[in-house]
């Protein structure tokens, strides 16, 4: 299942994130980002995104 919501608060060095969706917070949750083998730029979400 597919929610949209908004990152409301991050611990960028464990990789969670809270998100702010339907009325409610959820508990710390992963965060995934995309990689591949040519760039290695990475950029952590922020809060309100």
């Amino acid at each position: 299942m597919i929610t949209l919501g908004v990152i409301c608060k991050i611990k960028n060095d464990r990789s969670l994130v809270r998100v702010y969706y339907q009325g409610t917070i959820t508990d710390f949750i992963p965060y995934l980002a995309t990689a591949n083998s040519f760039k290695r730029h990475f950029i952590p979400p922020r809060v309100g995104e």
